[in-house]
């Protein structure tokens, strides 16, 4: 039975608007262990701390590139995936920020993704079709965590549906079992094309960490968008192309409940999670909703607006208070991102306004290493399908192609552009056809 069920009076309420801070789409947020602090990544290279719940601006960081993921360390240190390739390390120290860069290969793949052990003696990232796996070491006097690269994982293998398509990340979380008592670690990695989901086995040896699949699902749909495991490790949702939200059993793989929004935004590269300790979903639609359903029998039990397109999400439970938060980070049609909060409160106590605190900041500029041969910094592979995804249908349109598998064709075509003068001149071409 779901925790909301079980309190009629529960329900969420808008705890307001931070200050804007960015001036482009927010792509990540996340709260820290203890829920005082909230991470946000914006695509106008800028990542944030804010402390909660005064919704006080902490520190501003600005970087040369688009800041694509982030994750919490421990209470006070926070990394950040860049788009030219850059794992950005930001620790608290009083009054000062710590600052450090690691760099996975010369390749500078984008950092879409983060996720780290429970134990956090291991790192892994992800972006486009590169998965690289990070030993973490911390110094005992500073309480720094270091980030030293050990492993990039092979792509996946290929079958006839994922043949001649790009390899695209969408999601890696680390198995619960992955502590520092366990030799074996295991990974989950989400694909959009191929797979789509596979458990990969890491060992660590004296010859050094070695990885090998021990687990591949075959969902139902050819375009997985997200992934997503539920804590207690007994389901997995994903997106899929066509805007829905699917629930399925962890150990047969049988889908239990396909959730659908009003509006689906079709062919967007929505997320999908869980919140509420597991018992519920969370999706978003076409239209600016944050979707909750139940995860046990489907009911859609609360909608939560925003002005914007809704990029991204993260959640918190507050035990002390038994509260729940949602933070969730959107662009509209000028790209400008929002980052709105939600908790759930009592009836009686709904119409409260948040903190109307002062903001003040500190703008810290970093400067690290320039990717070389891309001409648009900040658009990574899984940002740029949904981009191109769009304008592709939008062609489509006008030369009245309407078969979707046309469309399809169109997106990935674009997808395959690596600039944006480039796909520019590309699409002047085509119209002059």
């Amino acid at each position: 039975m779901s925790t909301y069920k079980l309190q009629p009076k529960l329900v969420y309420e808008s705890f307001g608007t931070l200050p804007s801070q960015h001036t482009d789409s927010i792509n990540a947020l996340q709260f820290s262990r203890d829920g005082s602090r909230l991470g946000s990544a914006g695509r106008d290279g800028f990542l944030c701390i804010w402390s909660l719940p005064n919704c006080r601006l902490l520190h501003r960081i600005s970087a040369k590139c688009a800041v694509l993921s982030v994750q919490w360390i421990g209470q006070g240190q926070l990394l950040g995936g860049l788009a030219d390739g850059t794992l950005l390390s930001i620790l608290e120290k009083k009054d000062t920020l710590q600052i450090k860069g690691y760099e996975t290969d010369t390749n500078r793949w984008p950092l879409e993704f983060i996720s780290i052990t429970e134990d956090q003696t291991m790192l892994a990232t992800a972006g486009d079709e590169s998965v690289f796996v990070w030993r973490g070491e911390k110094e005992l006097d500073s309480m720094l965590w270091h980030a030293i690269p050990a492993l990039k994982l092979p792509k996946p293998p290929t079958d006839r549906r994922s043949d001649g398509k790009p390899v695209v990340v969408t999601a890696i979380h680390w198995s619960p079992g992955s502590s520092s008592s366990t030799v074996q670690k295991e990974l989950f990695i989400a694909y959009m094309h191929h797979g789509p989901e596979s458990l990969r086995s890491l060992v660590e040896s004296n010859d050094g960490l070695s990885s090998s699949v021990i687990r591949v699902w075959n969902a139902p749909s050819p375009v997985i968008m997200s992934f997503s495991i539920s804590p207690d490790y007994q389901s997995f949702i994903t997106t899929d192309i066509e805007g829905g939200f699917n629930l399925y059993d962890y150990s047969s793989s049988v889908e239990m409940h396909r959730f659908l929004p009003d509006n689906p935004a079709i062919g967007l590269a929505l997320r999908s999670s869980f919140v509420h300790n597991g018992q519920a979903v969370v999706g978003a639609d076409g239209q600016g909703n944050l979707n909750l359903w139940d995860r046990f029998d489907g009911d859609c039990f609360r909608k939560l607006k925003h002005a914007g397109f809704v990029r991204t999400f993260a959640d918190y439970y507050q035990a002390t208070t038994d509260t729940f938060w949602i933070a969730s980070g959107t662009a509209n049609i000028e790209g400008h991102g929002e980052i709105y909060l939600w908790k759930t409160t009592p009836s009686s106590e709904l119409g409260s306004s948040p903190p109307a605190d002062d903001v003040k900041s500190d703008v810290l500029r970093v400067t690290l290493p320039t990717k070389q041969g891309v001409d648009s910094p900040g658009i990574s592979g899984f940002v740029y399908l949904t981009v191109t995804f769009l304008l592709g249908f939008s062609l489509a349109s006008v030369v009245n192609l309407w078969d979707f598998h046309t469309v399809l064709k169109f997106v990935f075509q674009l997808s395959a552009l690596k600039s944006l003068d480039e796909g520019l001149r590309w699409i002047t071409d085509l119209f002059r056809l």
